[in-house]
Parts: structure tokens; sequence; C-alpha cells
């Protein structure tokens, strides 16, 4: 456990050393760095390949699915009341080849799956992310080894020099399984990459050619039509609204009222003219009246207010 963790500070020290500019990567050959940075220009690739890939197939997706929509409205607007039309015939053709369409575009991104994404993401997750794990692996015994060096330098002989031969066969045995996953990749890549881009160059091109195909289909089943067409139709034409005026209301206060309506029919449009009254001989209000009741009844409330007034006072006091 000791030697483990005295490791792990023996490499941070190094790393450490190299960011800052004291120390340099003495054992790294220019060989052993181009095998690295081809590594990581492959990985940077395919991952990129992989993320657009499957943006790309998302986006045909979401396109098949639109189409789809859109088909479907179309055959909805030509049905019904235009279905005897030319119009209507119109919009049946095309919703039906954009349904067509759409299946089209599906079955060609089942295809870019098979031929492009699927293959790109098998190698990325496999071969790829084998050879970066070796990769981290090589770069630890590199700097244990940058390490070791500069402990024998500073204390010479005995333990020391052991663990420079551990470090450096270490570091040779990481750099040669890095060099081997490298040569793996790119043969998977001679091999099978080109293949594959041809199958999926392919694969698009005969799909663009259907679509084209269909669309000069709709081209010619359209061209036969009117270009300005007249939707006759047999409707019922209703009578224009005319608003009701507001009835008028003649009151009286009676103790039991009488509603009567009349009805007016206008000979030029059909409205009625409503008259309603309330009628009963005997007692009809006026304004002088009403204002005596008010009156009378603000008397009384001052007078029982005094009243309860000066009951308390006296009471209380």
């Amino acid at each position: 456990m000791f030697n483990n963790l005295k490791s792990k500070m023996q490499v941070a020290t190094q790393m450490a050393k190299e960011k800052m500019g004291k120390a340099d990567q003495s054992v790294e050959s220019e060989d052993v760095r181009s095998v690295k940075t081809n590594l990581k220009t492959i990985k940077k690739g395919y991952k990129q390949i992989n993320h657009s890939g499957k943006a790309y197939v998302s986006e045909s997706e979401k396109l098949a699915m639109t189409t789809n929509e859109l088909g479907d409205a179309l055959l909805s607007l030509g049905s019904g009341i235009l279905t005897s039309t030319s119009l209507g015939s119109g919009l049946h053709t095309l919703g039906t080849q954009l349904k067509t369409m759409s299946s089209v575009t599906q079955n060609y991104n089942a295809a870019t799956n098979t031929n492009l994404v699927g293959p790109i993401g098998k190698l990325l997750d496999v071969d790829i992310k084998r050879a970066s794990d070796i990769k981290k692996r090589q770069e630890m015994a590199r700097l244990r080894y940058d390490s070791a060096i500069s402990s024998v330098k500073s204390h010479k002989g005995g333990k020391a020099e052991e663990e420079l031969e551990i470090a450096r066969q270490s570091y040779e045995q990481t750099t040669r399984e890095l060099n081997e996953a490298l040569t793996l990749i790119l043969a998977e890549i001679g091999n099978t990459l080109m293949v594959e881009l041809k199958s999926w160059a392919n694969s698009q091109a005969q799909y663009y050619r259907e679509m084209s195909e269909l669309w000069t289909q709709v081209e010619n089943q359209l061209a036969p039509l009117p270009t300005s067409a007249s939707v006759t139709t047999t409707t019922t034409v209703l009578n224009a609204y005319v608003p009701q005026p507001t009835p008028t209301y003649e009151t009286t206060y009676i103790n039991q009222p009488v509603y009567t309506t009349q009805h007016t029919q206008q000979p030029t449009a059909a409205t009625y003219h409503e008259t309603s009254t309330y009628s009963q001989p005997g007692y009809q209000s006026t304004q002088s009246e009403y204002v005596h009741t008010e009156r009378k009844q603000w008397y009384q409330r001052r007078v029982l207010f005094f009243f309860f007034f000066f009951f308390f006072f006296f009471f209380f006091f």
C-alpha cells in the first residue's frame, strides 16, 4: 500500500513539474508521440461523425413525420365538399404521394443507421475506447519512468535503480500495447470504413432517385388539372341576421301585477317589437311621495339614535 501511494505521489509530482516547465518528457520518442497524436485524431474524428450521423438520422425522422402529417392534412382538405372537384383531386394526389415519401424516408433512415452510424459507433465504443484506456496506462507508466530517472540522478544506486528498471519495463510494455491497438484500429478502418461509406452513399443516391421519381409523378398527375378551378356547391343561404331592439317596459306599482307582452311583426324584416306593461288601476307612486318617505325614515333614525344615547348616558353615569 505504501509503495502504491509513493508511486502515485511520484506521478503527480512529475506531472506538475511538466506543466510548470520544470521537467521534460525525456523518455518519450517522436514515434511514440506520433502514435498518441494519431490516436487522438482518429478518436476525435469518429466522435464527430457519430454525433453528426445521429443528428442526421434524427432530423430525417422529424422530416418524415412532418411530411406524413402534411399528407394527412391535404387528404383531409381534399375530402368532403371538394371530393368531386379538380382541386380535391389535386389535393388527394399530393397528399397520397407525400405519405409515400414519408415511408421511403423512414426506410432509408434505417439504412443510414445500418451502414454508417452503427459501424462508426461500434468502432468508437470498442476498439477506440480500448486504445484510449491503453494510452492512459502508457502515460502513467511514462510519468513513473521519468520520475524514476530523476530519482536515480538524485539518489544513485540501490532501490532507486530497481524502481527505474521496473518503471522502464512497464513503460515499454504499455507502449507496445498502444502501438498494437493503433495498428488494429487502422486496419479496421482500412477494411470496413470505405465499404460502409460506399454502401451509405449508394443508399442515399437511391433515396434521392426515388424521391425525384415521386415528385415527377406528382407533377405529371397535377399537370392536366386546370390552374384556376371554381368550386360550386349547393348550400342553403341563410337570411342576414338583424339584431333585435331592446324591449321597453311600462311599469306601475301594483299589488298583483299582470304581465302582458305584445309582439308586432314588421312587414319587411324578421324582427318583432316587444312592449311589456304592468297595468292595474290603483296606486301610482310619484317622485314627491318617494322623497317624503325617505325624509320620514331619516327622522326616525335620528330619534332612535338620541334615545339610546341619553338612555346609556343616564344609566352609566
